[in-house]
């Protein structure tokens, strides 16, 4: 199984970004038929589809995970669905700053994940993890990615599998090694699924 993980530059205020540090480091655990590839993405509407998409058109992948951060969540979130609109307070890296805008204008209001989510929940809370799911993957870039994943995906005849999962902020590091033993764990559920 051919997997690849997605997480994002720093932005704002943030010095660092938990979602890239995660898929950083699952990159490199070795796992017996489960190929990982991590991608850092832009925090911009306009280059982080740009990028994600010359990814997938090249990487013959089985599943996308993106992970994303979401800093005033307390959970680790399984987003069920993707909306079709921009509108966030905040510029994203480019300084662009969106309001109520579509993203594509001849789409459905929402898409939602290919991913088991509700199984995957139930795993890891089984091992111990916190993982709930989401009905809300909010209006900034996350959402936007996702958006157009889950649409790209639906133009295509053998689509991988897509999700999104957002991170809370990490504050200690004992949080940031629980964040990444639970997509670990992920990864492991999703390569299972697969077979």
């Amino acid at each position: 199984m051919k997997i690849l993980l997605t997480g994002f530059e720093p932005f704002g205020s943030h010095r660092s970004n938990i979602s890239w540090e995660v898929a950083r480091l699952l990159q490199t655990e070795a796992r017996s038929g489960c190929d990982v590839r991590s991608l850092m993405l832009p925090v911009s509407y306009e280059r982080a589809w740009e990028e994600l998409k010359r990814e997938l058109i090249g990487g013959q992948y089985d599943c996308v995970l993106m992970l994303g951060l979401a800093a005033k969540r307390t959970d680790i979130c399984l987003e069920r669905l993707a909306i079709n609109i921009d509108d966030a307070d905040m510029a994203d890296n480019d300084g662009i700053q969106r309001s109520g805008m579509l993203i594509e204008r001849e789409s459905p209001a929402a898409y939602f994940t290919t991913l088991p989510i509700i199984q995957m929940r139930e795993v890891l809370n089984g091992q111990g993890y916190h993982v709930k799911i989401s009905n809300n993957a909010g209006s900034y870039v996350c959402n936007h990615l996702y958006f157009q994943a889950l649409h790209w995906a639906k133009l295509q005849e053998n689509a991988p599998e897509m999700g999104f999962v957002h991170l809370p902020d990490n504050k200690t590091d004992l949080m940031n090694e629980n964040l990444y033993k639970t997509m670990s764990s992920a990864i492991e559920f999703l390569a299972a699924d697969f077979k």
